[in-house]
């Protein structure tokens, strides 16, 4: 449970981090890979990678 709570404090930072630069490569794929192991493969996959993909690439 320890590690859940670590989980989600770093989401909540890759996230703020993304906030100030959609392109941070590093935010980007740590984000993706705690949503991964979380199970949350539509999120990491999906609308996540959607908004940064647009930012990247739009």
């Amino acid at each position: 449970m320890e590690n859940e709570g670590q989980a989600e404090e770093a989401k909540a930072l890759y996230r703020k981090i993304l906030a100030s630069d959609p392109t941070h490569a590093k935010a980007l794929l740590a984000l993706g890979r705690i949503l991964m192991e979380a199970g949350d493969t539509e999120q990491s996959l999906g609308r996540e990678a959607t908004v940064q993909g647009k930012t990247l690439y739009g």
